[in-house]
């Protein structure tokens, strides 16, 4: 049975139009996604997993954007009234990413 529930994820985000909204997402998170079927996960916690992820995608492209306006660590959780520690780990990897550029 579980590999059949495996298989069927699996060909479902296979034969997906990619330019469908959620295709990276799920691309992205294939295992979890048959981990969610096999294990029964509530369509509400999956609801709850891809808004985190939606979440963390455009706190990203926020931080992203102010690091880019040369916007200090302190001055964006500011702005965006979050904590430092928060935004930290992503602020690293995009300064990096940015002094690679």
């Amino acid at each position: 049975m579980a590999l059949e529930t495996e298989e069927a994820v699996n060909r479902a985000i296979d034969e997906m139009p990619e330019d469908y909204v959620i295709y990276p997402f799920l691309v992205e998170h294939r295992s979890e996604v048959q981990m969610g079927f096999l294990t029964g996960i509530s369509e509400e916690e999956l609801k709850e997993l891809f808004m985190e992820d939606g979440r963390k995608d455009m706190l990203s492209e926020q931080i992203g954007k102010k690091i880019a306006k040369g916007k200090t660590l302190e001055t964006i959780a500011d702005e965006l009234e979050v904590t430092t520690d928060e935004i930290r780990d992503i602020y690293d990897k995009l300064c990096k990413e940015e002094s690679v550029l």
